[in-house]
């Protein structure tokens, strides 16, 4: 009678198992403030007992509160990432095919519901999940070099500080003008991207020398966008910088940044040689003392080279803040000097 009653009892738990609710878990994205509501919701639905019913799985979303009557009716237009006849892995993008939509700066959410296959069927609801959309803060563009004078074949170098959403590498536009306003060099579009290295968020190109010539001025144009939640939401910038071919065998002679804090960082002294050259490089304070050498007579090849510099003098110790001043001399076929100013502002 006992074992009887045992299995009875162990049937029973048993059947309870077969017939529990499926449940969800592991959403995407989770509540945490995020940027763009143009995005991929993701979930993870499982039954522990019969299979699922996925002609059953539906979602809902609101971007107006949390109760019943701010939803959106139930939506059916989710697709299969993985899946199995008790797991799968649900995607739904917003804006849907509904144009359901999620808004910025406000608490979004999002519900799914399914029902196994047992009968009557077990329902299920994922419970409501929220998103917080924060509003797209637009890209920086920070036009390194050239600036001011630049070799006869200039290397165009930009950074792209890029605070929430994607670039958009297809809008890049690299367009160089000579004095009368006319363009010598463009790039975009394909041409463009191709520049752009994601990895280091920079531009890089090299501008052919038959393009430009000596001592005179032209002006950089770079511009670009990212990708916005929606068109309308797009954000584009733009960096004009002007330069000059300098006659000599120094150019494109830049420190940055400028100015620097020299208890967390360090300033990168960069120069364009026309020909190999031997290179001094000297930092002086404003009464024409020696503070510092970074290079002394050290042979360096045609092109770009940099130099980095912490903000210490010969004894070994933090200089005080202030404007110094930092002279190249490079001696090749001739002697070429230039100079710049370099500020240290210590925190």
């Amino acid at each position: 009678m006992k074992k009887c009653i045992l299995l009875i009892f162990f049937l029973g738990i048993l059947a309870l198992r077969v017939s529990a609710a499926p449940y969800f878990y592991d959403e995407e994205p989770t509540s945490e403030p995020r940027f763009g509501n143009l995005l991929d919701c993701y979930v993870t639905v499982e039954s522990t007992g019969a299979a699922l019913d996925m002609d059953s799985v539906r979602y809902r979303v609101s971007n107006s509160g949390n109760t019943l009557l701010d939803f959106s009716p139930w939506r059916t237009d989710w697709v299969f990432i993985s899946s199995s006849s008790h797991k799968a892995r649900l995607r739904a993008s917003i804006p849907n095919a509904a144009n359901d939509t999620f808004l910025i700066g406000v608490d979004n959410y999002i519900e799914w519901q399914v029902f196994d296959t047992d009968a009557p069927p077990k329902g299920s609801s994922a419970g409501v999940y929220r998103i917080r959309i924060l509003q797209n803060t637009p890209p920086e563009i920070k036009i390194v070099q050239p600036r001011d004078i630049a070799a006869l074949s200039p290397r165009v170098e930009v950074e792209i500080l890029d605070y929430s959403l994607a670039i958009d590498t297809y809008s890049i536009t690299i367009d160089i003008k000579n004095a009368s306003g006319s363009s010598v060099y463009t790039k975009s579009g394909a041409d463009a991207a191709l520049l752009y290295s994601p990895e280091s968020e920079k531009i890089i190109c090299n501008i052919p020398a038959s393009v430009i010539n000596v001592e005179e001025k032209y002006d950089l144009y770079v511009s670009l966008s990212d990708y916005g939640y929606i068109p309308s939401d797009t954000k584009s910038v733009s960096e004009t910088v002007s330069f000059s071919v300098a006659a000599g065998g120094i150019a494109d002679f830049i420190a940055y940044p400028n100015p620097f804090d020299s208890r967390t960082g360090e300033s990168v002294v960069r120069f364009v040689l026309e020909e190999e050259a031997a290179v001094t490089i000297n930092i002086y304070e404003t009464s024409g003392s020696l503070a510092e050498r970074l290079l002394s007579n050290d042979l360096r090849s045609e092109g770009l080279h940099e130099v980095r510099w912490d903000g210490k003098g010969f004894a070994g110790g933090y200089l005080a803040n202030g404007v110094y001043y930092c002279e190249i001399i490079a001696e090749g076929a001739s002697e070429y000097r230039n100079y710049t100013v370099i500020a240290v502002q210590s925190k």
